[in-house]
């Protein structure tokens, strides 16, 4: 019951997107809710400027990259991550989400501290995107190797919330976020190589 008759449902033509997400949509549902609940119950629009976290470092980095000006030298690799986080403020900036990302605006302005706020909150958001991505990465890695949605259900679950690394890492912005994904995708992309069709 729960396995698919065809092993191969997630490859090329399987049994084509509706099929997919009727059958793994409600488990990665859950894993999503799971994945964002920590940072919304923590507080997502929490003071950001109260404590003298990554946050601050991550949005300044990408404001730098926004604006076309030199990162600051930083010993933590976490480019991959600014370039990212530049991309989800243009979106933000966008939808009209943000007042306002460019950095010497931002500057001069005299709601210095509201605006960069709003900023915190966006890439707070960005952390909650990526949570859900690596956790949806997790549970299709699963699949892939043991086609039982039940036992890749228990283990996203264990993995969302087991161990406390994704919780820490949706709580505030963290470059290692990225490196996971990254990480997990090249795996799928070997494990999906390697199949035989």
């Amino acid at each position: 019951m729960n396995k698919l008759p065809d092993e191969k449902a997630l490859g090329p033509g399987g049994y084509g997107i509706a099929r997919i997400t009727a059958v793994y949509g409600p488990s990665l549902a859950v894993l999503f809710v799971l994945a964002a609940l920590p940072p919304l119950f923590h507080g997502i629009a929490r003071d950001a400027l109260a404590n003298a976290d990554m946050d601050l470092v991550s949005i300044y980095q990408a404001l730098l990259i926004i604006a076309g000006q030199p990162l600051l030298p930083n010993p933590h690799t976490g480019y991959v991550y600014f370039l990212s986080m530049a991309g989800w403020l243009h979106v933000f900036d966008w939808l009209n989400l943000v007042s306002v990302i460019d950095i010497d605006v931002l500057k001069a302005a005299p709601d210095f501290d509201q605006l960069f706020a709003e900023l915190v909150v966006a890439g707070r958001w960005f952390s909650i995107f990526l949570s859900c991505l690596l956790t949806g990465l997790v549970y299709t890695a699963v699949i892939m190797v043991h086609p039982n949605r039940l036992h890749a259900f228990a283990l996203g679950i264990l993995f969302t919330v087991g161990g406390g690394g994704v919780a820490s890492q949706s709580v505030m912005m963290r470059t290692e976020l990225p490196s996971m994904i990254l990480l997990f995708s090249a795996a799928l992309a070997l494990m999906g190589a390697t199949r035989t069709r």
